[in-house]
């Protein structure tokens, strides 16, 4: 298992990057974390684009072969590329000024995020054998729940989770019904 920290520049003043403890405590959607963990045999999912003809893609699932310093050795999982060996460079991503935190910074980091479960929104248009579904809360956005019980091909093999009190609540499939075109 290697831990791979990030390198947080300060985008304003290139002399004075952040300290430690502050890099650590930064997290911002879509960004990998300040230090990921990755170990070869365990899947990931790209969270950038990183040449799309080689259908290196957001939401591409890899499959780390070995990990190095600045370069990670991964097979792609899906697609027309499946199997090929592929190469993940750190790359340097940029975070704009904003409310929330109100600064820039870059981050040169591995552009993944470990792919054991991915999120409903990211599991579109890929099939699964198996499909482990945890429901904690209602769908929340259109064709949500369609989607997630839709990734396997056999019904037999989606498998449905729900901890918490309320265990025998019903799920909604949230349909807008403006989307729905009629002919």
């Amino acid at each position: 298992m290697f831990s791979l920290k990030s390198i947080v520049l300060n985008l304003k003043d290139s002399d004075n990057n952040f300290p430690e403890e502050i890099s650590k405590s930064i997290e911002v959607p879509g960004f990998p974390k300040y230090i990921i963990y990755c170990k070869a045999k365990t899947p990931i999912i790209l969270l950038r684009n990183l040449n799309i003809a080689k259908g290196l893609c957001n939401g591409t699932r890899l499959f780390i072969e070995e990990v190095k310093p600045h370069v990670l050795v991964c097979s792609i999982m899906t697609g027309p590329s499946k199997v090929n060996i592929t190469f993940v460079p750190k790359i340097k991503l940029h975070y704009e000024e904003t409310e929330v935190y109100g600064l820039s910074f870059g981050k040169y980091q591995f552009p993944n995020a470990l792919a054991f479960a991915i999120t409903i929104n990211k599991s579109q248009e890929k099939s699964f054998y198996y499909v482990g579904i945890y429901l904690n809360t209602q769908a929340f956005s259109h064709g949500q729940l369609y989607v997630a019980l839709s990734r396997s091909r056999n019904k037999d093999n989606i498998f449905v989770g729900v901890i918490g009190k309320d265990l025998d609540a019903k799920r909604t499939n949230v349909v807008v019904r403006n989307l729905i075109s009629q002919n």
